[in-house]
């Protein structure tokens, strides 16, 4: 039996031995069968067959029995040929053939191979007997115990791995926000201050513009403001990011139309934008949507930049607006679409980390962990397929964003010209 201790334990974890065994007996002839079962019934639950087809079939439809006592000659399936099909199906029901004196040369073969673990001779004393049965099913009970709780204890271990990972998960994801939350605030300052700065340098450049016609000074000048540029431009990305991975999600009913239109003013002063065409089309279903206007812009922007860059001069892009397939009745999909050179499989998924741009000179490389984020915030996802020479689609999925067919929404919030 197993010890005290074992029991305890699987008792702790909801596991109980049934309270009476299971035997099965396999013999053709019918007076032994009945013989054995009045031995044994009156202790255990007892079954009998009278062949080794029959003993399979009862086996298949009620389950692997707890101990099988087969005799050995039986006509068509000998009780070792029984118990070794038995030792593949059910490796856990303990097996033991009867047999007479002169079969002990292919018990022992049977033994050995492990088809039955121990053999009784004819005739077995009934004293002999329940002493033996007792014991095969002490073992049993053991080997039954001892499975049970290597299995529950291997299913703690992985839950206790799982739950471990999600806490090393949350405390990353925790101290990325309070750092993200830092970064965002000097970044913020930092893009302030050169705001400032940058009108004054505006300034000066106009001047040189006007003073001077000296080809190497004017280089100087548009080198600086360009730098400048791209400098605030970093830093307002980053500024974005350490937004999106930190705020909250905001949703308010938005005519999507005014929204896409002050997107698209503040893309225009930006210079990769400067004599882009950029194709609007918005479904009349999603003509309202409810989201939260500040991640969805920056989003937006961020993907309106990448396909401006990844597009050749005179090459439109596309943004669309609609809803989503049938049954996604709520759904929105923003997307964005370019015509560009496209990425392999390998740069695909090199985008799926933060910081990685397939731009040259790269780019800071948060524009689509932005849109990440976004989609995320809003239950929803962010799709990316790109395929080299035929462009990039890249999708917002917004959950949640229709309103309801039959609801009464409040007044949209327009943009501000």
């Amino acid at each position: 039996m197993p010890t005290a201790d074992v029991l305890a334990a699987l008792s702790n974890l909801g596991i109980t031995p049934a309270a009476r065994a299971r035997i099965l007996l396999v013999d053709d002839e019918r007076e032994n069968l009945d013989v054995l079962v009045a031995l044994l019934e009156d202790q255990w639950d007892v079954q009998a067959c009278s062949s080794g087809p029959e003993a399979l079939a009862l086996i298949e439809s009620t389950g692997a029995p707890d101990l099988l006592i087969a005799d050995q000659r039986m006509p068509g399936m000998t009780g070792i040929d029984l118990l070794t099909q038995v030792a593949v199906s059910c490796p856990t029901t303990i097996r033991v053939v009867l047999t007479a004196f002169g079969d002990l040369e292919p018990m022992v073969d049977a033994i050995n191979r492990g088809a039955a673990y121990r053999f009784l001779l004819k005739p077995t004393e009934p004293a002999e007997l329940r002493i033996i049965v007792a014991e095969c099913l002490r073992l049993h009970t053991t080997v039954w115990a001892l499975t049970q709780l290597v299995d529950a204890l291997g299913d703690h271990r992985a839950r206790l791995d799982r739950t471990l990972q999600e806490l090393h998960s949350s405390q990353e994801r925790a101290l990325a926000a309070e750092r993200l939350t830092t970064v965002g605030r000097t970044v913020a300052g930092l893009a302030h201050d050169l705001r400032n700065t940058a009108s004054i340098v505006q300034i000066l450049v106009d001047l040189v513009r006007q003073q001077t016609q000296q080809p190497s000074v004017l280089q100087r000048a548009e080198a600086a403001w360009s730098s400048l540029g791209s400098l605030l431009e970093l830093l307002e990305q980053i500024r974005d990011y350490a937004q999106s991975n930190v705020s909250a999600a905001r949703r308010e009913p938005t005519e999507t139309h005014a929204l896409l239109a002050g997107t698209l003013r503040l893309l225009y002063q930006e210079s990769v934008a400067a004599g882009r065409e950029i194709e609007v089309e918005i479904d009349a279903a999603a003509a309202v949507l409810h989201l939260d206007r500040a991640r969805v812009r920056q989003s937006v922007m961020a993907l309106l930049r990448n396909g401006c860059r990844a597009s050749g001069p005179a090459t439109a892009v596309r943004l669309r607006v609609r809803p989503g397939p049938a049954g996604q009745s709520r759904e929105a999909r923003i997307e964005v679409l370019d015509s560009g050179c496209g990425m392999d499989a390998a740069t695909l998924a090199r985008t799926q980390r933060p910081f990685f741009s397939a731009f040259d000179p790269p780019g800071i490389g948060l524009g689509l962990e932005i849109a990440r984020l976004a989609a995320a915030a809003h239950h929803g996802r962010f799709e990316l397929e790109s395929t080299c020479g035929r462009g990039t689609r890249a999708t917002l999925v917004l959950s949640d964003a229709l309103p309801e067919p039959t609801a009464t929404t409040s007044p949209p919030v327009e943009e501000a010209p």
